[in-house]
């Protein structure tokens, strides 16, 4: 069991709810890092309408590993400019729709998992293939925040999950235990 502490990051609810964020037994903390934003305040993404542009005024990043070390989330968090954040999600969101559009073993629609009252926007894969990513979801705060979760189920050869079943018991393990901190904080 490993504990960090956010305190001189500790702004945003969603900040605060990561602070001795332990996932479960598949998602160890390993390591966070704050990118901040620098000279940049915006970043584009792709959607239906072509390059879109998100306010992004800040940036943390956290690291999640098995307990034999392999790389198996990466939970981003993205801070929005308040007056553009209702504007960010729905770009968010659409940019979340043209990457299925071009990703296999995937829904070709988003991804709405409501887990205890929150809303999660992404996709699951509907079965292991090759690729690195198994799964990836965002989750809106009330603080203008994007909460990325990217679930990993490839290390080199290694396979973290035999199957989806088993993935969607961790996934759902910890996005409960995720919500379940946000909501004393909120």
């Amino acid at each position: 069991m490993i504990v960090f502490s956010l305190n001189t990051f500790g702004q945003s609810n969603a900040i605060r709810c990561i602070e001795n964020f332990k996932g479960s037994k598949d998602f160890l903390f390993s390591r966070f890092d704050h990118y901040g934003v620098g000279t940049k305040k915006s970043k584009y993404l792709k959607t239906s309408k072509g390059l879109e542009e998100v306010s992004n005024i800040d940036n943390y990043k956290l690291h999640f590993t098995t307990s034999d070390k392999i790389p198996s989330l990466f939970i981003k968090i993205e801070v929005s400019d308040t007056a553009a954040f209702e504007i960010d999600k729905a770009i968010i969101v659409d940019n979340y729709q043209l990457l299925l559009q071009n990703t296999k073993r995937v829904q070709p629609i988003v991804d709405t998992l409501n887990v205890n009252g929150y809303n999660f926007y992404g996709y699951t894969k509907s079965e292991i293939d090759s690729a690195v990513s198994i799964a990836s979801y965002v989750y809106f705060t009330k603080s203008n925040e994007a909460v990325y979760f990217n679930f990993m189920n490839r290390s080199g050869k290694i396979l973290l999950y035999k199957s989806i079943s088993e993935f969607l018991e961790q996934r759902d393990l910890l996005l409960t235990n995720f919500v379940e901190r946000m909501k004393k904080f909120n």
